[in-house]
């Protein structure tokens, strides 16, 4: 008998719309009951494309009391409880009116959501103004519904704000700033006042900021984002994967000729990570759904959403990618931020889902990358910046992971230069010609590799020095070394010199197999001016424009990845 095979939620953000076509969807009903006891309002953050919409979808069909959507569910007991009251569900997604351009605009558009909910409940509202009109709507569902307490969700709270941050400062003024933020303000502050009409109020965000008229003007909400009893609401543990996408796993798994267990660790390295207590780990839903129906390792972070806010974060602030993680957190930052515009670059990171809670001991704990596709797209957008141009940069990353899977050292030396000769010159202008050292060099070059989807380890440390680079992609392991030099006759020197102290520190030695690459960069033409590598032990010169002094000794055939894996 033939095997149904189950569809996988591609872009489902509807609870009955997954139930109905029979979707796949991982079960986290029983943190429903949960949720309902812990307070009257509560807020969550979480990462874009996380979960956030099922989730209050979710909340709407168990709180309606649709009991036919939930058999065989974990909530399934408690909507067939006879203490189970039905109740009015009044769910405005607030990322329909985000990015609204003028006042006008803006309340014109939460006037639209407050109607779509009045019709849906048979009321009428009155009253021109968001704040107004959601007030009198509240009111009127209560009385049609005798008096039985509202059930309010809020999605995406942050939107109207986050998305005006992302705009160009020439079409945002600090007036249309401000405006939004008073509008939003004075909206959200009509929740206390409507207590009396509430039975429980879900919100939920991106970030956690003050001045949003949510923090400031709800002296009873209660903030799960770090409480570990909730830290898998959303997203899916290894568990969840495993026992849901059986069957996408194992076609994955014959796809790229690779055991089960193998192709799941490398699942696991290039999506998993993401943690809101230190401890749990999480799949971000949207970018597993879309590797086990493409069966591609592929960066579906980057399309996941606007990420021109992060762009922005980084041109605007002078900050190394290597300080930001390993450093201790502290926790009452993250529950208590200040306004949205003086977020420091870390805090924002974090919240955006770029950054990543981790444990240490005595219940410290520190920010840290996800996984290797997040790391990936910070290291692309880094690049973006420097090439001051996103085309570009993301030409020179193709160019680069070609070079990578075939592991022709000669092409991809030839990609990394033309990837130092894209660098815009505005990337320059602030830094004077000695400052320009192998720091600058090696921290663009690491971008460079973790933007192409390399595992990428600084300042390994061997037991006789320390290697500036170790790139690993697929089954090939780089090791690179970087010198600078003045000119073009001092960087054949520099070559000389790093030979030896590559000889001297058995660089070779913690890999199997290795590549050894040493580059040196001519700083006058802020580029590479002269290069070796070794394959089996035998060195090779790099050419290069500027040195062509000796020819290359012969090597063997570039070795080729036995995986067609995208990054």
């Amino acid at each position: 008998m033939l095997t149904q095979t189950p569809k996988l939620p591609l872009g489902m953000q509807n609870f009955r719309k997954i139930r109905e076509q029979k979707a796949i969807y991982v079960d986290k009903t029983q943190f429903i009951p949960k949720l309902l006891n812990t307070g009257e309002v509560i807020f969550c953050a979480r990462p874009r494309r996380f979960g956030k919409s099922l989730l209050c979808s979710t909340l709407e069909s168990f709180c309606s009391g649709e009991k036919e959507l939930f058999r065989g569910l974990a909530a399934e007991e408690a909507l067939n409880s006879p203490n189970f009251i039905p109740r009015p569900v009044i769910s405005l997604d607030m990322s329909a009116p985000a990015g609204s351009l003028s006042q006008e605009e803006l309340s014109s558009e939460i006037l639209a959501l407050l109607k779509l909910n009045a019709e849906r409940l048979d009321v009428t509202f009155s009253g021109d103004t968001p704040s107004g009109a959601f007030l009198s709507l509240l009111a009127n569902v209560y009385k049609k519904y005798s008096k039985t307490r509202i059930v309010l969700l809020i999605d995406e709270y942050d939107s109207p704000i986050v998305k005006l941050v992302k705009q160009d400062e020439t079409i945002v003024t600090k007036n249309l700033f401000g405006a939004t933020r008073m509008i939003i303000d004075k909206f959200y502050a009509q929740i206390k006042p409507a207590n009396q009409y509430l039975n429980f109020v879900f919100i939920t965000g991106v970030t956690k900021f003050s001045g949003m008229g949510v923090f400031s003007t709800l002296n009873n909400l209660t903030d799960i984002t770090l409480n570990p009893e909730f830290a898998t609401i959303m997203g899916y543990t290894q568990n969840e994967i495993e026992n849901n996408f059986t069957m996408f796993i194992d076609n994955a798994a014959k796809k790229f000729k690779y055991g089960r267990d193998e192709l799941l660790e490398r699942v696991k390295l290039y999506y998993d990570g993401f943690s809101f207590d230190g401890l749990s780990r999480l799949y971000n839903p949207q970018s597993i759904h879309n590797f086990l129906n493409d069966k591609e390792f592929y960066n579906y972070w980057m399309e996941s959403g606007s990420n021109s806010l992060i762009r922005k974060m980084l041109k605007n602030n002078d900050f190394d990618l290597n300080k930001i993680i390993n450093n201790n957190i502290n926790l009452n930052l993250i529950r208590t931020p200040g306004p949205i515009e003086i977020a420091s670059p870390s805090l924002f990171l974090y919240q955006a889902g770029y950054l990543t809670l981790r444990a240490r001991k005595n219940k410290k704990f520190y920010l840290d990358y996800p996984n290797l596709e997040v790391r990936s797209s910070m290291n692309l957008l880094f690049m973006e910046n420097l090439f001051d141009s996103d085309v570009a940069a993301s030409e020179a990353t193709d160019l680069l992971i070609e070079r990578l899977e075939k592991g022709d050292v000669q092409e991809m030396v030839a990609a990394i230069r033309r990837m130092y000769s894209n660098i815009s010159y505005i990337s320059y202008t602030d830094k004077k010609l000695e400052e320009l050292g192998e720091i600058f060099y090696q921290t663009v070059l690491q971008s460079f590799l973790e933007g192409a989807g390399c595992q990428v380890t600084i300042e390994k440390h061997t037991n006789l020095g320390r290697i500036d680079l170790v790139a690993r992609y697929e089954n090939l392991t780089y090791v690179i070394e970087i010198k600078t030099a003045a000119n073009a006759k001092d960087a054949l020197k520099a070559l000389e010199k790093g030979k030896t102290q590559i000889n001297k520190g058995n660089y070779a030695g913690p890999f199997s197999d290795p590549i050894i690459i040493l580059l040196v960069v001519n700083l006058e033409d802020r580029n590479i001016g002269a290069g070796v590598f070794w394959r089996d032990g035998a060195p090779t010169e790099i050419i290069t424009e500027k040195n062509t002094l000796s020819k290359p000794n012969s090597t063997r055939k570039a070795k080729t990845s036995t995986s067609n894996a995208k990054t």
